[in-house]
């Protein structure tokens, strides 16, 4: 194998890893955007994918727990006293 062969498959397989990557970050948006919040963010390493990974998981984290509170809150409204005489 040439040096120039050598260096187009390093190229080619930087590239598919990269797409693995990829469809794995967007089956966790694509989960996401149908309303499955529970999928778990893969771990992508530390190069721009892996940090973009680690954001999404860190926006989806805050999402739940935002919902959760708002639940929480909603429930405690439906509970107290004042609600049933509005």
């Amino acid at each position: 194998m040439t040096i120039h062969n050598s260096t187009a498959m390093t190229k080619l397989s930087r590239a598919q890893h990269l797409a693995i990557k990829v469809d794995q970050l967007l089956a966790v948006v694509s989960a996401a955007a149908a309303g499955d919040l529970t999928t778990i963010v893969p771990d992508c390493g530390e190069e721009t994918i892996g940090q973009m990974g680690a954001s999404l998981a860190e926006f989806l984290t805050d999402l739940r727990e935002r919902i959760g509170i708002i639940s929480r809150n909603a429930t405690t409204v439906a509970r107290s006293p004042t609600c049933s005489t509005w």
